[in-house]
């Protein structure tokens, strides 16, 4: 089972056809309010990518609590562990440009209220992968490590947003997911993103994969090996949630036993397909994933460096 460990929110939509700067107001005709949040986006995609899923958070007890929890049933996640907290969901305000670029502003709601009893609920011996962002407290997501490493769980870690965390517990993750900014944060001698997954895999003894937007990702393990990820070409409609996509998808493809180059270009595909709809919620479900992939080579979207 793939357990996520992070945020739920209500995503409020807005389109304006190009974004604010400071001091500024844009219009726009209407607005539209999705499920989001970092862990909920993630659970989905994992999901529809054809691994067992369960999601650990929180709710409040407002209205968007029920269609969060609708959202990912839907989906095929156990929301079991999704506990409800008195007070407001988490909420994010996400303006989309006509570009398909992003503005976004989160308020932490009820995910500032996952617990470490949470943690301690979880039975890790039916846990074969544990993903984490950081969008919930960070003494969370520590003892959600400690408690996976100490019982031989993957660990899988989207560093979103940036946050300081010890060198010594970075070493018990297994797969490092953060994009340039976040993955400067840790290693800022670095000169470019594939020295930035280098270093970071040797560091830490861990898959260090930096996703680079629209140019796609790279990764290395610490046995040498790197890699260079494509992003599939794409009409882009909306970048929010793409990056969700390719976290979910690749934990998903981790979990169920795949190859490193299969498993990055599954995400390559998730984090494509996701950018051309509008909504933070809109990866390929397997199917969709194994049919693109059938029409390239592999080689087409990852490749040894």
């Amino acid at each position: 089972m793939l357990v996520i460990v992070g945020s739920v929110n209500a995503d409020l939509f807005f389109n304006p056809d190009h974004l604010p700067g400071p001091g500024a107001t844009v219009l726009c005709p209407d607005y539209t309010v999705h499920t989001g949040g970092k862990g909920a986006n993630q659970a989905v995609a994992a999901a529809r990518a054809g691994a067992p899923v369960a999601m650990v958070g929180a709710v409040g007890d407002d209205v968007f609590a029920a269609t969060a929890r609708q959202t990912l049933a839907a989906a095929g996640v156990d929301v079991g562990g999704l506990i409800t907290s008195p007070g407001a969901t988490g909420a994010a305000v996400v303006a989309v440009d006509g570009r398909g670029e992003n503005q976004i502003i989160v308020a932490s709601g009820a995910n500032g209220r996952v617990s470490l009893a949470q943690v301690e609920a979880l039975d890790f011996g039916a846990v074969t992968t544990l993903l984490l962002q950081m969008e919930i407290p960070r003494a969370v997501v520590e003892a959600a490590i400690d408690r996976a490493a100490a019982a031989g769980v993957r660990v899988a870690l989207n560093l979103a947003p940036a946050a300081p965390l010890d060198p010594a517990r970075l070493s018990c993750v297994d797969v490092l997911i953060a994009n340039r900014g976040e993955a400067d944060s840790l290693v800022p001698e670095a000169d470019d993103a594939l020295q930035q997954a280098r270093l970071l895999a040797a560091r830490h003894g861990l898959l260090a994969v930096v996703t680079l937007g629209a140019d796609g990702a790279v990764a290395a393990d610490d046995a040498g090996h790197a890699w260079r990820v494509v992003a599939l070409p794409v009409t882009v409609i909306d970048t929010v949630g793409a990056g969700d996509a390719f976290v979910g998808a690749l934990a998903a493809a981790l979990d169920c036993g795949r190859p490193m180059a299969r498993a990055l270009a599954e995400a390559s595909v998730a984090g494509a397909h996701a950018c051309t709809q509008r909504g933070p919620q809109t990866s390929p479900t397997a199917d969709r994933i194994a049919a693109a992939l059938a029409n390239l080579d592999g080689g087409d979207l990852v490749q040894l460096v």
